[in-house]
């Protein structure tokens, strides 16, 4: 029998989590223009764990699992795509986050920073300040969507 609020907390542990692994995702990427493998493989682990626990106590199937991990693979294959325009590493963290909120907040998070991205990008780009070619950093934009769809949510 579960514990008065024990959902809330477990709700809270993952956003918590989500948020701090969209922090370290989002400085790494400024930074160093690519989002390490060492912080991907943390949220992965942190994100398996935490998929796995739903699992087991029955609050999420496997195939739930499963379609978090899609918007990810959509990613991926943009990757490829556009030849590395967008980096591998922004699929890892949307990946991530699709293990550690599920898969209705993965579709979110990842249709609410492009929106979010393509906004910044044409605005840019219509001041002036941006070109075609300037790089703009997916991950900030990723944690950005995941803090507005988590607001959005409670």
């Amino acid at each position: 029998m579960p514990v008065h609020g024990a959902d809330d907390r477990e709700k809270n542990m993952e956003t918590g989590l989500a948020v701090l692994f969209g922090v370290c995702c989002s400085v790494t990427d400024c930074k160093r223009r690519k989002i390490t493998l060492s912080v991907l493989l943390a949220g992965a682990a942190a994100g398996c764990i935490l998929s796995g626990i739903r699992i087991w106590q029955g609050t999420e199937s496997v195939w739930e699992m499963l379609a978090a991990i899609l918007p990810a693979v959509c990613l991926e294959s943009v990757v490829i795509l556009t030849a590395g325009k967008v980096g591998s590493g922004d699929a890892g963290m949307l990946l991530v986050f699709g293990l550690l909120l599920g898969w209705k907040a993965c579709v979110s998070i990842l249709c609410m920073g492009c929106l979010l991205i393509g906004v910044v990008a044409g605005c840019g780009m219509g001041i002036g300040v941006l070109h075609q070619n300037s790089r703009l950093p997916f991950a900030p934009f990723l944690f950005a969507a995941t803090v507005i769809t988590q607001l959005l949510q409670t």
